[in-house]
């Protein structure tokens, strides 16, 4: 550092005679301060030449970091490239997967479901039917009984079809 500095002043300063000039610098314990003694014969030159090797220092330590920076850089650029490559694999695996999901949507499963949804709604409607039917009779209504058999039979119908209908559903997934 001492040289770069003494071609700077040269490079800065030509009209300047060049000293001698004693560089001593201590660290402080404990702490990142550092304490540079300059001396020499010509307190202009020292002054320019200790403001010289302070710039240098300051320089090399700025290249220091931008190393350190520069590996913790190509860290993260690593990284980004690791973790593109894996949404990239996930991406393939999805599109497998709606493959899968298109070959299972085939014509007679589609008609299976609307075979399926057009007979619930059917039951649907009756069961609704019968409930009226029901709430209009008494409960001691000798008739009442064995529409409320029918009823409940409507009702497992129903839940069988919602989960046959729930099975297509999960298939596709």
């Amino acid at each position: 550092m001492k040289s770069r500095a003494l071609e700077r002043v040269k490079a800065l300063n030509p009209d300047l005679e060049e000293s001698d000039v004693a560089i001593r610098a201590n660290r402080t314990k404990g702490s990142a301060i550092i304490n540079i003694l300059a001396t020499g014969a010509e307190p202009k030159y020292t002054k320019i030449f200790l403001d010289a090797l302070i710039d240098e220092f300051i320089a090399f330590r700025q290249a220091i970091r931008e190393q350190a920076q520069g590996r913790s850089l190509q860290d993260f650029l690593g990284e980004v490239v690791s973790r593109q490559k894996k949404m990239e694999e996930s991406l393939d695996a999805l599109v497998k997967v709606d493959a899968k999901v298109d070959s299972l949507n085939s014509l007679s499963t589609k008609s299976d479901q609307e075979r399926l949804l057009t007979r619930l709604n059917t039951l649907r409607a009756q069961r609704d039917d019968l409930r009226l039917e029901i709430k209009s009779l008494d409960a001691s209504d000798a008739a009442r009984s064995p529409l409320e058999a029918k009823r409940s039979a409507f009702e497992q119908e129903i839940q069988r079809i919602e989960t046959e209908l729930k099975s297509h559903e999960s298939d596709l997934y």
